[in-house]
């Protein structure tokens, strides 16, 4: 099983370098276009106070590992029937969940460069560099809310990776949440200003829960552990009930 895990985490390492090569001009625009969006986030309304500019920070940080992993894992059954190997990832020895597993852990981890990147300019930034010890004081809070956060994040992939088995313009729909989480996780739009509908939808997602710790503490973790459950259960489900549908209808033999 421990060969198993090791030979998928370094296929998906051997596969991510080869993405970056093939299609690094297309990595270069997104990585400006998501620039584009952190500044925005900075500087979208007036900084009341230093844990504001931390949640903003770390807010805009997790919500870039939480795209990555929501749209990388949602689309992976999409992406090895278009480039005709999911029949190879389905028979191979390693399970499909660990497949999955091995592809997500390598999209954060190759995604964590691209946030020190963010990290180093918001420290050159004015309003950011004058908050700079209390960001590296949250350092350690904002990296357990994220991992909480993924525990979430993970079951809300799962679940869209369940529908694409059925549905193969998921990857639309992970663009909505995507963005959705962008704008409405309390860190680009202060809370308080948020519509009353998109607070109460607020409750459902991890990564509100984490930007929420970010300036309440620990206190949100039940919240945070809650949503995160809630979730995993939901992809379990989704998950299972559409990879029996697409055996017994053969989707899996012929998904493009």
């Amino acid at each position: 099983m421990l060969n198993s895990v090791s030979a998928a985490i370094a296929a998906s390492a051997i596969r991510k370098f080869a993405e970056y090569r093939a299609y690094s001009f297309d990595f270069f625009v997104g990585l400006v276009i998501k620039f584009v969006f952190f500044m925005a986030a900075m500087y979208a309304t007036p900084l009341r106070e230093p844990v504001e500019a931390t949640a903003r920070v770390y807010g805009f940080v997790i919500w870039y590992l939480t795209s990555h992993l929501l749209a990388k894992t949602a689309n992976i059954v999409v992406e090895e029937a278009y480039m005709g190997t999911l029949g190879q990832v389905l028979t191979a020895r390693t399970s499909f969940p660990v497949f999955v597993i091995s592809v997500a852990v390598m999209e954060v981890l190759f995604s964590i460069p691209w946030v020190l990147g963010f990290l180093g300019i918001a420290a050159l930034s004015t309003p950011i560099r004058s908050v700079l010890p209390s960001l590296l004081h949250a350092a350690p809070t904002a990296v357990g809310l994220a991992c909480l956060n993924f525990i979430g994040v993970g079951g809300m992939a799962i679940v869209l990776l369940g529908l694409s088995f059925r549905f193969k313009r998921v990857g639309a729909l992970t663009e909505i949440i995507s963005f959705y989480l962008l704008f409405f996780s309390g860190f680009f739009f202060p809370p308080d200003q948020l519509p009353a509908v998109v607070r109460q939808a607020n409750r459902l997602s991890p990564l509100f829960w984490a930007v929420r710790g970010l300036t309440e503490g620990w206190a949100i973790v039940p919240h945070l552990l809650g949503s995160s459950m809630l979730w995993i259960l939901s992809g379990v489900l989704v998950f299972r009930y559409y990879w029996e549908w697409a055996r017994w209808t053969g989707r899996l033999t012929a998904y493009v």
